[in-house]
């Protein structure tokens, strides 16, 4: 890794001398942070859950945040040295990293350390709350911590507030942009919005005689919250017809809660988050179900909210017992404890529906409830989140959210990086990608669901189980599932359940192998599966599939029948790589299953030899409002799916033959500065980003070519950019982190470059043309 630009001409001495920062001189004294960060720190030093990682990892960490945030920012600290070097631009300093951390001391570095970068980032520093220098390095610095500890700014603090609290003053509607048109996502029942006849899917045009189109959401929505009581004018389009509707502003409650009727007897209550109204809402709202014999609780998706009102929720199923306990760095915490009390208002059968985005209070409600006989939990292992934070002010309107304690279910059941496992594991397939079912667990019920369709199965299942008897309900759900599977399967001669099928793993692990000469983008060719069995018994109903992160191996499974013992069998798979963006080298999975017990998977390289795509892209600015953005082919070949977006609209080009422009309009709102052409293929994406011009623009995007290299014994990955305008600059990442910025000053071509460690890593790379085209590329590469 290099701690300094690297010129394409550089001697291998400086290259050597650069990588250790040796040039670098010490960081020199400038102003301390402000008061929003000491305050952070202290709180942090006086209530963080684990005060052992207060060390060198938290300037690391707000270090890094600078480099993530702009393209010239690098920051290089070996593992266990005592600093590190920051480098803008072609100037690097040396920033001490001390193990622990001493407030006036942080304070002191990392104010040096931002006036270092803000003198050097005079157009991009501190002009607006993104780029504010101060807030993303204290965002980094307790990021480094742990991922929920972190500040909140302007409207992230309002939005926060109205999340956990559950209210808010306005006119009780979700805002968004729809294809450039703000719009009504959702009006809640009984707001001041829907009782003044606003409707889901209104354009507003206009607030309070202010035309929407150049105002952002946030600054939309700034416009429409307000004071109780206060009117606000909705200029709204509804069926090409324009309405002008007044709102009288009031506290909302934002719902949190919907419910119906599934059967009579079986009600159904999803829980969107857990605020501090939801028990409340959740109480009236089943109450109003009327007598039960079942429920289904559906918490998917729930990434929790309050622990209390979780609590709260709990005490509705619980007679007795600890519902959660909080422990704190010290101990368990006094009062930190909540009980259930006597008197259970839901004694009906219960099924929790969960899924890894089950998260946190979510969690706490499903957990505390969950050892009751009468209750059974369906779906996937939740998340694991077992942290509590608590949000303390900070100056300037800021609020710091951090991580002060760990809370325990009853039975001091500790969930955090566990989660919830259900007692019904469920395994959801897409009919486009069957090979999964070669990775279904044992235990696990498997079950068909159509790609973009809601998920119903798990709510019917909830059902036949709260119907009648659990086990028997069980089955027959099952055997309605194995045999829809076993339909899609039998095409390919493969069988889904089989009783002879093996139910333990080999006692020798299978040796697998792929065929394949280089597959060449747009042509069908044929690759050989090769098992070979080194067990003394042979393993029946055999079948194998590929799996990858290309669209084109999905259904890529083939029958190998019985395998011999100490024997081996083939199958012939036929592969179309698409043409377009792809990787050159493929990481991807042979999967092997005998019947439905998954038996081995062996990693694999699939080597690609695509057609790389080559555009023109013409940007017209139509209007203030509107822009024409035209895309040529120059290529030989289809680059797939390219789609083209600003802030609030996104357009499609499904087809782009060579030769054949395809032009596509665009409604320009709020800020816009780029347009954005995004590409898509195997193992890779690439985001190409045009400038918005005063009247008509026409570029094309700087080439960018990956290739392998070795330097001093050591494998490299080396890309060459290309640019007849002149390149400015470029820089390359690593699982992450920067290792390279290079300022190429109007070169037609430049390189960036970095050593490779073992295993596959994300590699991200981008590169900037004189007049300010971007391509942002990134992809998987391997040292292999």
């Amino acid at each position: 890794m290099f701690a300094s630009p690297i010129r394409p001409h550089a001697s291998a001495a400086l290259l050597l001398a650069l990588a250790f920062g040796c040039a670098a001189p010490g960081l020199p004294e400038g102003p301390t942070t402000g008061t929003v960060t000491r305050n952070a720190l202290q709180r942090a030093q006086e209530f963080y859950l684990y005060p052992d990682r207060l060390d060198r990892r938290v300037m690391v960490g707000a270090l890094d945040a600078l480099e993530s945030r702009f393209d010239a920012v690098r920051f290089e600290a070996e593992p266990g040295s005592d600093s590190g070097v920051l480098t803008v631009g072609d100037d690097s300093v040396r920033v001490p990293l001390e193990d622990g951390i001493e407030a006036g001391r942080f304070e002191t570095v990392l104010g040096g350390a931002l006036h270092f970068v803000a003198q050097r980032l005079p157009d991009e520093a501190n002009r607006d709350e993104k780029s504010n220098l101060e807030l993303i390095a204290l965002r980094g610095a307790l990021n480094a911590l742990d991922r929920y500890t972190t500040v909140f700014s302007g409207r992230g603090t309002q939005d926060f507030q109205i999340r956990f609290s559950g209210k808010l003053h306005g006119i009780g509607a979700q805002i968004g942009r729809r294809d450039g048109h703000l719009t009504a996502v959702r009006v809640f029942p009984d707001s001041p919005a829907e009782k003044a006849g606003l409707k889901d899917g209104d354009a507003i045009q206009q607030i309070d005689g202010t035309a929407t189109g150049p105002l952002t959401v946030g600054e939309a929505v700034g416009q429409i919250r307000g004071e109780a009581g206060t009117p606000v004018r909705l200029g709204v389009l509804r069926d090409e017809q324009t309405l002008e509707i007044e709102v009288i502003r009031g506290e909302v409650t934002i719902p949190s809660v919907e419910t119906r009727k599934l059967e009579d007897g079986i009600g159904y209550a999803r829980i969107l988050n857990v605020s501090r109204t939801t028990a409340k809402e959740f109480r009236k709202k089943v109450l109003a179900l009327g007598p039960l014999t079942g429920l289904v609780l559906d918490l998917r998706g729930n990434t929790g909210g309050s622990m209390t009102a979780a609590a709260r929720l709990a005490d509705f199923f619980l007679e007795e017992g600890v519902i959660v306990r909080i422990r704190n760095r010290d101990g368990d915490t006094p009062q930190g404890r909540a009980m259930a009390r006597p008197g259970v208002l839901l004694g009906a059968q219960v099924v929790i529906l969960v899924d890894p985005s089950t998260a946190s209070a979510a969690e706490i409600l499903s957990g505390a409830i969950a050892p009751l006989t009468r209750v059974t939990v369906v779906g996937q292992t939740t998340f694991g989140k077992g942290l509590i934070q608590r949000v303390m002010p900070l100056p300037e309107e800021n609020l710091l959210k951090l991580t002060v304690g760990e809370y325990l279910l009853s039975g001091d059941r500790a969930i955090h990086k566990k989660g919830i496992d259900p007692d019904v594991l469920l395994y959801p397939v897409s009919s486009e990608n069957l090979g999964i079912l070669a990775q279904a667990p044992d235990h696990a019920l498997a079950y068909l669901r159509k790609p973009g369709e809601d998920d119903l199965f798990p709510i019917e299942l909830a059902t036949s189980l709260l119907n009648g008897s659990h086990d028997e309900a069980l089955v027959g759900v099952q055997a309605e599932a194995d045999e829809r599977i076993q339909r899609e399967l039998l095409p390919y001669g493969i069988t889904w359940r089989s009783a002879s099928g093996l139910l333990e793993p080999l006692p020798e692990p299978l040796e697998i192998s792929l065929l394949s000469a280089p597959l060449v983008g747009g042509q069908t060719a044929s690759v050989r599966v090769r098992v070979t069995n080194p067990n003394d018994f042979p393993i029946p109903d055999a079948w194998a599939a590929l799996a990858g992160a290309a669209a084109y191996l999905g259904n890529r499974i083939v029958a190998l029948g019985t395998i011999p013992a100490r024997g081996t069998a083939e199958g012939e798979l036929e592969i179309t790589p698409s043409d377009g963006l792809s990787v050159e080298v493929l990481i991807a999975q042979v999967r092997v299953a005998s019947a439905s017990h998954a038996l081995q998977a062996q990693r694999v390289v699939l080597q690609i030899q695509p057609h790389r795509p080559e555009l023109e892209i013409e940007v017209v600015r139509l209007a203030e409002d509107r822009a024409q953005v035209t895309i040529s082919n120059r290529g030989c070949c289809d680059p797939g799916f390219v789609r083209v977006l600003v802030p609030g609209a996104l357009r499609t080009i499904e087809k782009l033959p060579p030769g054949e422009p395809q032009t596509v309009e665009l409604p320009l709102t709020g800020k816009v500065e780029v347009i954005s052409v995004l590409l898509a293929g195997a193992g890779v994406q690439r985001r190409i980003e045009v400038p918005l011009p005063a009247d008509r623009i026409t570029v094309v995007p700087p080439a960018v070519e990956l290739e392998r290299a070795s330097w001093l014994g050591r494998p490299q990955v080396r890309v060459r950019a290309r640019a007849s305008e002149g390149l400015r600059e470029g820089w390359l990442a690593l699982d992450g982190q920067k290792a390279l910025y290079v300022a190429w000053h109007g070169s037609a071509d430049g390189f960036l470059h970095a050593d490779l460690s073992g295993g596959d890593q994300n590699l991200t790379t981008k590169v900037e043309t004189l007049s300010g085209v971007s391509v942002i590329d990134s992809r998987m590469v391997t040292a292999d």
